[in-house]
């Protein structure tokens, strides 16, 4: 097993360990990610703009769904003599008022608008089950990169812990060369041992890198 391996299993042993080593560190939580990348993602502004609009198109369709009421009143006045049961004339004055109501929609256009209400609302069911799709496909690609850098960082600070008692073991040697006890191909040994260390340290904190790189340029988040 190399040391980049051997660095990796003792990372994911200590992963659940990593939230507490970078919470007084870290500045923001995964919370706190996921529901920025949700707050900026282009795809569920749509579906939200999607929705709203639809809910427009719906209480539109309700109120065309009313009958159209015509309302109309009349009232005539007549003034004049008439003959009455004693056969006299007498002075006669007719007030007539009237009133009328009526509602009217044609059977085709309310079957019509009916189907459309019902359409708009699987619409609108449709709509709202996409927006929790994006969202939670969202939340799954957040913890992933989350999580990722996470892992990348302890695997950084354990390859720097490696190298830091590398070049300790090198100063040991030395001092063991001095003093005769043990020949000078084991300085060469703890130098080379020391190199490959340096080496995963680099791969290390470029894979570091990557990671945030990856976590900022996750698909449809702006800012």
């Amino acid at each position: 097993m190399n040391s980049m391996k051997k660095l990796i299993v003792v990372a994911v042993a200590a992963i659940v360990f990593i939230a507490n080593i970078q919470a007084q560190n870290k500045k923001w939580s995964l919370k706190e990610c996921i529901d920025y990348a949700i707050l900026h993602n282009i795809e569920v502004k749509q579906s939200q703009n999607r929705i709203k609009s639809l809910k427009v198109e719906r209480n539109t369709l309700k109120s065309s769904f009313l009958p159209d009421l015509n309302v109309g009143a009349s009232q005539r006045f007549s003034f004049g003599r008439a003959l009455n049961q004693d056969n006299t004339y007498e002075d006669s004055n007719i007030q007539n008022s009237s009133f009328s109501a009526s509602a009217e929609m044609p059977l085709f256009t309310g079957f019509k608008t009916s189907a459309s209400i019902t359409r708009n609302k699987f619409d609108i069911l449709a709509t709202e089950a996409n927006k929790e799709l994006i969202e939670n496909n969202l939340s799954l690609n957040v913890t992933n990169y989350y999580f990722q850098i996470l892992l990348n960082k302890e695997i950084y600070r354990i390859a720097q812990e490696q190298i830091r008692l590398t070049k300790e073991q090198e100063i040991r040697t030395r001092i063991l060369i001095e003093n005769g006890k043990v020949p000078q191909s084991q300085l060469y040994d703890v130098k080379a041992q020391l190199a490959d260390d340096e080496l995963v340290a680099t791969e290390a904190r470029n894979s570091l890198r990557l990671s945030f790189l990856d976590f900022d340029a996750i698909d449809g988040v702006e800012g």
